[in-house]
Parts: structure tokens; C-alpha cells; sequence
């Protein structure tokens, strides 16, 4: 069974850096797991943290029309059977998987 993580984001870097940094250590070793982030910001900060920072995690440019349509677009970049959504000010404590 194959989960994907999405997390929507629009310009609030240093709060998802916090979310994955304590989120991607909870993951299985197995690859069964997949982090999408759904970037919904206009600059590229985002994409050029996690690239440097979460190679692991997928990047996606948002739709840039809120929130429950970059959730959405989330979901239809997804491939795993089971979707969890996580926003990006969101401190998984450990367990949270």
C-alpha cells in the first residue's frame, strides 16, 4: 500500500522547512511513502529550499487559486492508495504516522 503526504503551501517557507524537517525522519525506509508539496507562492524560495534542502520531496507548482484548489491539485499529482493532507504550519510529533 502506497501513501502520499500532501502538503499545499503559498509563501511561508521557514514553516514548511519546521513541518518536513520533523515530518520526513516519521517515514518509512520502504519508499512506501511520497511527499508532494503543492507550491502556490509567485517566487521561487520554496521550490530552491526544498530542492536544496528535502531532495526526497516532490515539488509542485500550485493552480495560484487558494487553498482547497492547491489541496486538489495535491491529490491529482498523488499516486498512493491512501492521501494524507498536512498543512505547512503543521509540527507532525512523533507517532503522527
Amino acid at each position: 500500500m502506497n501513501v502520499s503526504i500532501i502538503i499545499p503551501t503559498c509563501n511561508r517557507t521557514t514553516d514548511l522547512r519546521d513541518c518536513l524537517s520533523l515530518l520526513l525522519p516519521q517515514l518509512p525506509s520502504d519508499g512506501s511513502t511520497t511527499v508532494f508539496v503543492c507550491d502556490d507562492g509567485r517566487d521561487a524560495k520554496t521550490r530552491s529550499m526544498v530542492s536544496e534542502e528535502f531532495p526526497m520531496v516532490r515539488w509542485n507548482e500550485g493552480p495560484r487559486r487558494g487553498p482547497a484548489a492547491n489541496r486538489n491539485f495535491g491529490a491529482r499529482q498523488s499516486d498512493g492508495d491512501w492521501l494524507i493532507f498536512l498543512d505547512d504550519d503543521c509540527n507532525p510529533r512523533p507517532g503522527f504516522l
